[in-house]
């Protein structure tokens, strides 16, 4: 019974750090311009846009 109890304090703190990092991040970025492939960012703001021809996208 003490080894279960131990056991579930460390899998209980693995999961709040996990939820503590994932919260911080999705706060951390909730203003920024564009987006990440995990959170989604504010409203692209910074930088001026393309208004030419269409880039030459071959490389990707």
């Amino acid at each position: 019974m003490h080894i279960l109890k131990i056991v579930l304090q460390v899998v209980g703190f693995i999961v709040l750090i996990g939820a503590v990092s994932i919260g911080t991040l999705r706060i951390q970025r909730s203003n920024d311009d564009g987006a990440t492939v995990v959170f989604p960012g504010g409203e692209m703001v910074a930088g001026e846009l393309h208004m030419g021809p269409e880039p030459d996208w071959s490389f990707t």
